[in-house]
């Protein structure tokens, strides 16, 4: 059994913040979240989407991400799913790679503009400018992996 608040606490850009702010991020992601089973090859994202909104925390199972240059990734839990999106690195406001379950996988699936909408009436302005830096920095990092400069 998955101790799920442990698991979204322990993803690594959350690890940035404090124990009380990081404790009620958790509480939003479970609040605006919905637990999901996904079946094995199910595509979680395309790079020609541009409308949807939806972020994933994988804790069970393995996501392979496929980068538009042919490059692929294996992820491992726990993992946040659909970052990047949300700060379009490129300026086509697009998925930055097309994403799919390489295994059977158990997740939070959840609407970024909810999570967002529910952050800004939970927590102070300095304190989601926290939570929005600490996220910045995690998707550039995945960013610089996908583009094969890190």
């Amino acid at each position: 059994m998955y101790d799920l608040d442990n698991e979204i606490g322990g993803l690594p850009f959350l690890l940035e913040l404090d124990d009380y702010d990081r404790a009620r991020i958790v509480a939003v992601f479970r609040e605006v979240s919905v637990r999901q089973h996904v079946a094995l090859g199910t595509a979680l994202f395309s790079t020609a989407d541009t409308k949807t909104d939806d972020g994933y925390i994988v804790f069970d199972g393995v996501v392979v991400i496929e980068s538009e240059d042919g490059t692929t990734r294996t992820v491992l839990p726990t993992c946040l799913l659909g970052e990047m999106k949300q700060f379009d690195f490129d300026g086509k406001h697009h998925r930055m790679a097309n994403v799919r379950a390489e295994t059977e996988l158990e997740a939070l699936r959840f609407s970024w503009s909810q999570l967002y909408a529910t952050l800004d009436k939970t927590l102070k302005p300095e304190e989601v400018k926290l939570f929005r830096t600490a996220l910045w920095r995690y998707a550039w990092m995945h960013y610089l992996d996908l583009q094969g400069e890190l």
